[in-house]
């Protein structure tokens, strides 16, 4: 039994790796700001809680080109535990999300960052081209 979940939050980190088997793995960590409100009924900043997650195959090649640290995300995928042994010998217990998928949420800093590139083929100002893919 898989538990869904849905995380909102900034990039910590994320790496595009690949398997032996030539297979795409993008692994991250996501940061949530928790927020409760004070008894004048101000918002409060109560600290961040970290999610880590794992997108699979072409997903994680396409999402990898648009993700990077700071950027807002919306993650959503199923809640897994996983076990593994330290080099100690010690055993430990992680959670992380198997992404299906990993969106950015663009904000004011992100799209001026996105801003068309000299090679954007869609430019206005020039006539089409080709695509660059």
């Amino acid at each position: 039994m898989s538990t869904p979940i849905t995380v909102v939050g900034r990039i910590g980190q994320a790496e595009l790796r690949f398997t032996s088997g030539g297979k795409a793995v993008l692994n991250g960590s996501v940061a949530k700001q928790k927020r409760s409100r004070s008894a004048a009924g101000e918002w409060e900043d109560s600290g961040v809680d970290w999610h880590r997650f794992a997108l699979w195959g072409a997903k994680a090649e396409a999402a990898a080109e648009v993700v990077q640290k700071g950027v807002l995300v919306i993650v959503t995928g199923d809640l897994e535990s996983r076990d593994y042994e330290t080099r100690d010998g010690d055993k430990r217990t992680v959670w992380e999300i198997r992404a299906q998928e990993v969106g950015v949420i663009p904000t004011a800093r992100t799209s001026a960052r996105a801003a068309a590139p000299a090679t954007d083929p869609w430019a206005a100002d020039r006539a089409p081209q080709e695509p660059p893919w």
